[in-house]
């Protein structure tokens, strides 16, 4: 059984218990995608981008265009790791996570900002053009 810890309020450690073996964990966290509430889904979103699932890049680029808030704070923190995680959509999350950088919610475009941040290693702050033009060099 994979475990994965995560942390949750009050400082507390919880277990999600993961019933297949370690090389079949995306194709379990991938299975959760539909067939679960939105609690759960955006966990396994995440999970998904801890994992470095590249597949999932088109999946979670898309969630940043969602109605629901949470989803999309979600999906800019998911865009965020995946790049992180994957050099090979690295250019396509920075391109994605820039575009949603004009967004009008203050507390979004920080969100957005900080995945920007990790991603880069370096801060341009709130200068969308020199986001851009970093991104863009990117592959």
């Amino acid at each position: 059984c994979y475990k994965i810890l995560f942390n949750v309020p009050k400082k507390k450690k919880q277990v999600f218990n993961v019933p297949v073996k370690v090389q079949n964990r995306k194709t379990f966290f991938k299975s959760y995608f539909s067939s679960q509430g939105l609690p759960i889904f955006l966990f396994v979103l995440l999970l998904l981008a801890i994992v470095g699932d590249a597949e999932s890049s088109s999946t979670m680029e898309g969630l940043l265009n969602d109605p629901v808030p949470l989803v999309v704070a979600a999906a800019v923190r998911a865009v965020g790791l995946l790049g992180e995680k994957v050099p090979e959509v690295r250019g396509d999350c920075a391109r994605a996570l820039v575009n949603e950088f004009d967004t009008k919610d203050r507390g979004m475009r920080e969100r957005v900002r900080r995945s920007l941040v990790r991603l880069a290693k370096r801060d341009y702050g709130n200068d969308v053009d020199r986001w851009r033009i970093w991104s863009s060099r990117l592959p």
